[in-house]
């Protein structure tokens, strides 16, 4: 009689595993409908598993495989809200409390958005603006979370431009707003001229800085007024050049191939000095860059046969960039010329 019961109990048990693994084939089945299950299914699931793991300790031999069973289906079940609650509504407590000035945090929404729960996350990034209406960092991942995983552009550029007139134009806020909506006007809209607007609007808004100066690069790729081709005549490439100029004098790309078209292909020193020097003298250039179009300067002097002003062009060199791998080229292609006139 006793084995008939342990019997029984075990069909039981089995059937039970078989209509959870069925409705959990089904959940995964409907999950891009919904994604989660309610604190009501959640809660009917831990009771019927607690009963099972009890049921189990009757049956001897099998009983750890029913416990395992068990808690398998739990972890499976609770895990997501564990973790929410550790990484975001946890940490905002301990981050958020006592003496501390209150902080916004998204790690919980940053969470949701991961496992592919949008409206969970945006719902959350809310519930923090509604606390702090002006955070930037929060904006922005409600901007991207409309732009990269719903790929409703509209809205995320309607964000941000509601965002814009309560950015500081002293920090960089302006300019990644900005660029990150030039990005996806351009990766998902494949709106060039609506990304060349939003490049405007940098420069427009942080005029004479770092990011207005890396707009204008951005945009002269963008917008080009002509593209000087290298293989042309020499007169035409000069022309589109000027051209490309004309419309984005910022141009670094386009003021470096005229510089080299006018001595190379045109044979004029005096004209490809002149535009070396409106890049070498203009604001936010990299020490980098300055150095390499000072030592095409000083090639093109001592080829022209005017050692003196190559010397100068590779002391001066040295002296705007002390301590730097650039000096120490300058140097070396001193070093080297005093060999061949000592030999």
């Amino acid at each position: 009689m006793k084995r008939a019961a342990e019997i029984a109990l075990l069909v039981v048990i089995w059937l039970a595993i078989a209509a959870i693994g069925a409705w959990l084939f089904n959940r995964w089945r409907k999950r891009s409908i919904d994604d989660s299950n309610g604190p009501p299914e959640k809660l009917a699931i831990t009771g019927l598993m607690v009963l099972l793991a009890w049921a189990g300790l009757s049956l001897g031999p099998f009983a750890p495989f029913v416990i395992v069973f068990c808690a398998v289906i739990l972890s499976l079940t609770w895990t997501g809200d564990i973790s929410d609650f550790i990484s975001g509504k946890f940490l905002g407590l301990t981050h958020g409390g006592g003496d501390h000035t209150p902080t916004p945090h998204y790690s919980l929404a940053e969470g949701k958005r991961a496992r592919g729960r949008t409206d969970e996350a945006i719902a959350e990034v809310l519930a923090q603006l509604a606390q702090f209406p002006d955070d930037f960092k929060g904006l922005m991942l409600l901007a991207t979370i409309h732009a990269e995983d719903r790929r409703d552009l509209a809205t995320a550029q309607e964000i941000i431009h509601d965002l814009l007139p309560r950015l500081d134009r002293t920090t960089n806020t302006i300019a990644i707003a900005l660029n990150t909506l030039a990005d996806w006007q351009m990766k998902y809209a494949k709106d060039n001229a609506a990304a060349a607007a939003s490049l405007r609007g940098i420069i427009e808004r942080c005029p004479d800085s770092l990011a207005a100066f890396r707009a204008a690069q951005r945009l002269a790729r963008l917008d080009p007024a002509a593209d000087p081709d290298e293989t042309a005549d020499t007169g035409v490439f000069l022309s589109d050049c000027l051209k490309q100029l004309a419309r984005h004098p910022l141009d670094n790309a386009t003021r470096q191939q005229l510089a080299r078209a006018y001595y190379e292909r045109h044979h004029d020193l005096e004209a490809a000095q002149t535009e070396l020097e409106k890049l070498i003298h203009a604001p936010h250039q990299s020490a980098k860059d300055v150095a390499r179009w000072m030592q095409w300067l000083a090639d093109w002097q001592l080829r022209e046969g005017n050692e003196n002003a190559s010397r100068a062009t590779l002391e001066e060199i040295k002296a705007m960039f002390p301590n730097t791998a650039q000096a120490d080229e300058a140097q070396m292609k001193l070093t080297r010329r005093g060999h061949r006139e000592r030999a």
